[in-house]
């Protein structure tokens, strides 16, 4: 896939961030409109919800936020190789790309990087 492909699909734009309503944990885009939430304890489990009214977009929220443990588990392989090549005298990656890393992570696990 190249980037223009990655242009055209229809999944919900970011930046997305994670706040809390009274019904449980929701996804916020931009606008700070509701994308998606999870709610309703049930035998102690909680279920995601996509609020689309676009087949097209759920779906591709869907497959964006399945893949996103794989997502986080390799941008913590780069940090950490990262991470390995600085410590060895080299240059690592840009700053401004650690960077960004950094912040998914943060954004990811709910714990800020170290500075």
């Amino acid at each position: 896939m190249n980037d223009g492909e990655l242009k055209t699909k229809k999944f919900t734009p970011g930046p997305l961030h994670v706040g809390s309503v009274p019904v449980g944990d929701c996804i916020f885009d931009w606008n700070e409109e509701i994308v998606g939430f999870a709610f309703g304890e049930t035998s102690g489990r909680y279920f995601t919800y996509s609020k689309s009214d676009a087949k097209e977009e759920a779906q591709a929220n869907a497959r964006l936020w399945a893949a996103a443990p794989e997502l986080l588990d390799a941008l913590i392989m780069v940090r950490d190789a990262d991470n390995d090549v600085k410590s060895d005298g080299g240059d690592g990656i840009p700053p401004v790309a650690r960077a960004s890393i950094d912040r998914a992570i943060a954004k990811a696990t709910g714990v800020e990087p170290k500075s």
